[in-house]
């Protein structure tokens, strides 16, 4: 080796500091820390993201909701808050700004707070008149300023132009589980499943990426008033599933035991479910195409299907306009 060339390495090794990515078996890293617990089990932990995912209207705001509560005032239902102090924020990339304000509302009530008064601890943001590219950038000013423990993000779909785009939908779980790790945050995102009755998988790209980087993943399921939150995916201990109701002010209140059922409260439920699947998103349907819909869907037969459409305009699930077309009541 010439003295030349040893000089070069001399000083290329002299200038190169310690890999900041590489594990160092000296250094005690730090153990997990859960910004909750769900009946004493840990989980949402700080510095990594997590999932909710859900149908369309089967409750996945709601569910946001008790947890923002558990984490600001200690507890709420069967979810215990493991942080003092915590911060929290709340992002809604769908709704108007009117909506995101009920939903503050609404954890505010959660929290025995004053629903006129804004709390330093919890802030929300709606994003939804905001470019789609200016979103996250957004997101991300937020988290450095305010430095929340726990972040919620109501549709992450909405941070990008294409959830199927691989490129796209890596770029923003990327970011995200950066943002996380650097700010020692929970970043909790929500995302609608496949619109198939059976598949359970969060949309696109953006949702194989999303499972495949969370910690944890919570579906909800609705069934009638009852809010059933599970816990399908977990990278530690899973928890246990919970659930929940509405009362008479249309707030989240625990749920000790699901409730026996009749066999023709149990078969309107399931109609009230199927139809709400056909026709939401203010859909509406002739007679013929809702009882073709109605067959496809549950495998029913077409005199049974038409008989189910009049037991659910008599349930008060859909009713028939001036039209003749047949919407959600």
């Amino acid at each position: 080796m010439s003295e030349a060339t040893e000089k070069i390495l001399n000083d290329f090794t002299a200038k190169v500091d310690k890999d900041p990515f590489e594990i160092d078996v000296t250094t005690v890293y730090p153990e997990l820390n859960y910004a909750i617990s769900i009946n004493g089990i840990g989980c949402m932990p700080l510095g990594d993201i997590q999932g909710i995912k859900a149908k369309a209207k089967q409750g996945k705001t709601l569910t946001e909701s008790v947890f923002m509560a558990a984490i600001l005032i200690g507890r709420c239902l069967r979810i215990t808050s493991n942080i003092t102090n915590a911060k929290v924020l709340f992002f809604d990339t769908e709704q108007h700004q009117r909506s995101t304000a009920k939903v503050v509302e609404r954890v505010h009530k959660l929290c025995g707070w004053d629903v006129h008064k804004n709390y330093d601890n919890f802030s929300a943001f709606s994003l939804r008149s905001m470019d789609i590219k200016e979103r996250l950038p957004y997101i991300l000013k937020k988290i450095a300023a305010k430095k929340p423990h726990v972040v919620f993000i109501d549709g992450c779909r909405d941070l990008l132009h294409d959830f199927n785009n691989i490129e796209e939908s890596s770029n923003v779980i990327s970011t995200l589980m950066k943002a996380s790790e650097e700010c020692n945050t929970a970043i909790v995102n929500v995302l609608h499943t496949n619109k198939g009755k059976e598949d359970s998988n969060m949309r696109g790209h953006l949702g194989t990426e999303l499972l495949n980087k969370c910690s944890d993943v919570w579906e909800v399921k609705k069934d009638g008033m009852i809010f059933k939150v599970e816990e399908t995916d977990c990278r530690n201990i899973p928890t246990d599933c919970w659930c929940f109701t509405l009362d008479e002010n249309g707030i989240p209140t625990q749920l000790d035991i699901m409730p026996e059922l009749s066999k023709e409260e149990i078969q309107i439920n399931k109609m009230k479910e199927n139809f709400c699947f056909i026709l939401s998103g203010q859909k509406s349907l002739s007679y013929t195409s809702l009882s073709t819909e109605y067959s496809e869907l549950t495998g029913l037969k077409t005199p049974t299907s038409n008989r189910h459409i009049g037991m659910a305009v008599k349930a008060g699930i859909i009713q028939k306009g001036n039209d003749s077309n047949y919407r959600l009541l």
